[in-house]
């Protein structure tokens, strides 16, 4: 399954991206702005993460919204 995380850059969303792969799901995720220790990580995990863009979620079989992601994003 294809599976993108809006806001991936919380430790919360990360560390969920991260158990969703290692269950064997192909996983993408993206925030406005990735710090360490959670950037490091998801390169770490080989989880790809961008910054917020309408053609992120395109082709995904889910997407999983974090509680940080305001109404006005690109990716809802």
């Amino acid at each position: 399954m294809k599976i993108h995380l809006i806001g991936v850059g919380g430790a919360a969303m990360g560390n969920l991206a991260a158990m969703l792969k290692q269950s064997g799901h192909r996983v993408s995720g993206s925030d406005q702005d990735l710090y360490p220790p959670m950037s490091d990580r998801l390169k770490e995990w080989k989880i790809n993460a961008n910054p917020f863009s309408a053609t992120s979620v395109k082709g995904k079989d889910l997407i999983i919204v974090g509680n940080a992601i305001s109404r006005g994003n690109v990716e809802l």
